[in-house]
């Protein structure tokens, strides 16, 4: 089978969309606990997109690493990564969100020091 496309590991716009959550409501709406805030989009937020292009300099870098045979894995993982920072970020804030890709970008750069050593 061919490896799958290449995956947009982190778009700038994830957190200013708008799904429905559970229950048909928007998951964009304020919620009602105060612990959670309201995340401005990574668009608007110089730091985000720096991390942002960062993390996806380090993704591709990996990619082209990894053996063909584990692309499909690395996407997977990517995108369940994705999903756990956009869940995550109104937990954590702007500045948490900023760390989490941080610390996305140091497993990518460990991974891609030691990918195709086997």
């Amino acid at each position: 089978a061919p490896p799958p496309a290449a995956v947009p590991v982190a778009t700038s716009g994830a957190q200013g969309a708008t799904t429905a959550a559970p229950g048909g409501k928007p998951a964009n709406v304020a919620p009602r606990d105060p612990a959670i805030r309201r995340v401005r989009p990574c668009v608007q937020d110089a730091a985000c997109e720096h991390a942002l292009f960062d993390l996806n300099r380090y993704y591709q870098k990996l990619r082209r690493k990894m053996p063909a045979h584990s692309a499909a894995t690395l996407v997977r993982a990517q995108r369940a990564w994705v999903a756990f920072r956009d869940a995550t970020a109104p937990l954590v804030g702007e500045e948490g969100r900023v760390d989490l890709i941080g610390a996305r970008i140091a497993t990518m750069k460990r991974l891609s020091e030691t990918a195709g050593n086997q």
